[in-house]
């Protein structure tokens, strides 16, 4: 992509001329925010999404509110692994036809020490892409003050100003600055900020949350922040963070769950163009296998199809009975890093699951764990 330089610009540049520019740009790299959600998987093709129309709607719902004017907020939480990712990936493919800007990050396990990592990591290619002297133009003479999301921003004037911790004056520039320039960036055109897996944010990403959510009301800002809750402790601070939120009413929760049997069994339909009647008893077998799980869901079928279990013969595709899952790497991964996480005890109770399957009569449970019944549970 083109950066804009002064020279190449005849005339005196206007907030309205550099937005047009900005928002063609966003609108030409919003493939790649898409491809590593919705990218066409090499074994199996285009996966539909299905099973999200609530989702989708109540998302609708919100998109339209800003698009009115009125800035809104939503957390969306569930399991990993089970969709959130693409029903927001979803709503951004309807979002960009009408003429969105999109700003997408994501806080990473590793990098919890870097702070705002999740906004640089969202709003550094848009600052990159504008000329200095435009993003002092945008920003209202405050663009040095950006430079905790885009540090090139500072250069030649000295070292960057610890915006990260605590309180201070600089910190509270950087804030006020950043919530001056989502409003010019969005006097023309709305924007969804995604940012995805915030429960391994930094506590200085989760307090501009908190800030941001609080000031868009008024602005063409749509916040949605996607976390795992149940690989948060009790007194995690992002619990706080939507907490406090969800109390004062600024931000919205929703929970993305599992695909139901009948959503498994339409995704197999419709993924390898077979009928219904064909695929069912294959379905409810992936279903048990999966739980609905998403990333689990898909990557059982391309277990399968990799190692030919499935496979196309003269144009239809057969080995619909097979009854043994064997989970591609990348799944299996996954699930050992879950259960590393857990607890002694918990980790007793998943080895016990994984041998007697997942619902264990409590009689059983009690008899094998050898645990006082008040830890248990009724």
């Amino acid at each position: 992509m083109e950066v804009v330089s002064p020279a190449s610009v005849t005339g005196p540049r206007t907030v309205r001329t550099v937005l047009d520019d900005l928002e063609d740009r966003n609108r030409a790299s919003l493939t790649l925010h898409l491809r590593s959600v919705v990218e066409d998987d090499p074994t199996l093709g285009p996966i539909p999404l299905v099973g999200r129309d609530k989702e989708l709607s109540r998302l609708r719902v919100l998109a339209e509110t800003v698009q009115a004017g009125a800035g809104r907020s939503l957390f969306l939480t569930g399991d990993r692994g089970v969709g959130k990712s693409r029903v927001v990936a979803g709503l951004v493919e309807e979002l960009a036809r009408e003429g969105w800007m999109v700003a997408r990050g994501q806080a990473h396990a590793t990098e919890g020490g870097v702070p705002f990592a999740p906004f640089a990591d969202a709003f550094s290619p848009i600052l990159s892409e504008i000329d200095p002297a435009e993003l002092q133009l945008l920003a209202q003479g405050g663009a040095r003050d950006l430079a905790s999301l885009w540090p090139p921003l500072a250069r030649g004037d000295g070292p960057i100003l610890d915006t990260a911790s605590g309180g201070g004056e600089a910190r509270s520039r950087f804030f006020w600055t950043f919530s001056h320039f989502l409003a010019t960036l969005t006097s023309s055109s709305p924007l969804i900020i995604w940012l995805e897996d915030l429960e391994w944010a930094d506590e200085s990403s989760l307090d501009l949350l908190h800030f941001l959510v609080r000031q868009i009301s008024d602005k063409r800002v749509l916040i949605v922040a996607l976390f795992c809750e149940t690989e948060m402790a009790p007194g995690a601070r992002l619990r706080q963070v939507a907490e406090s939120l969800d109390r004062t009413r600024q931000a919205r929760r929703m929970e993305v769950p599992p695909l139901s049997l009948d959503s498994t069994k339409d995704l197999v339909t419709r993924l390898f163009k077979v009928p219904s009647q064909v695929v069912s008893a294959f379905a409810d077998r992936l279903y048990q296998w999966t739980q609905g799980n998403s990333f689990f869901l898909e990557g059982a079928l391309r277990g399968l199809v990799e190692t030919g279990h499935l496979q196309k013969v003269n144009g239809r595709w057969v080995g619909w009975e097979v009854q043994e899952l064997k989970l591609p790497v990348t799944v299996r991964d996954a699930i050992l890093i879950r259960v590393g996480r857990l607890s002694p005890e918990a980790r007793k109770l998943a080895d016990l699951a994984a041998i007697l399957g997942g619902q264990i009569p409590y009689g059983v449970l009690k008899a094998t764990l050898e645990e006082p019944e008040e830890k248990l549970g009724p």
